[in-house]
């Protein structure tokens, strides 16, 4: 799993499977409460600037019958914060993901440590904790 910024995500693939980060909260046990497949970036001005995103979970629906979106219900990102932090989820966190999904009483068997890496911030687990601040910074 990867922590990059929103103008590394940009750069990424479309396909790649992401969550948002959610912060350090020490009382807070997941590490996301999302998954989205990113899409095309959208240029403006010469800068990637936004995203088409499909969630992986379902959510609400928007009509006025009420019900359920499973997939599919792709938007643009639209939060236009180039300060927001995601997880990239590489290919052993997806054949986990999948693994449990598909045969949830044999999760042990996909079970283990995911490497967390980024390019842009500093990772570290002091006293069992997720610590994360920018390269470089004391």
């Amino acid at each position: 799993m990867k922590l990059v910024t929103k103008q590394e995500l940009h750069a990424r693939p479309s396909g790649t499977i992401y969550s948002s980060y959610q912060g350090n909260d020490p009382w807070r046990q997941e590490l996301f409460t999302d998954l989205h497949v990113k899409g095309d970036s959208l240029p403006c001005k010469g800068r990637q600037f936004d995203f088409v995103t499909t969630p992986l979970l379902p959510s609400l629906s928007s009509d006025s019958a009420g019900g359920i979106d499973f997939l599919w219900s792709t938007s643009r990102e639209g939060t236009f914060d180039d300060s927001m932090v995601y997880w990239v989820w590489d290919e052993l966190d997806r054949q986990r993901l999948a693994h449990a999904l598909l045969d949830p009483g044999n999760r042990h068997l996909w079970s283990g440590t995911t490497r967390v890496t980024s390019d842009s911030f500093d990772i570290r687990f002091p006293y069992g904790d997720l610590e994360i601040c920018s390269k470089g910074a004391a």
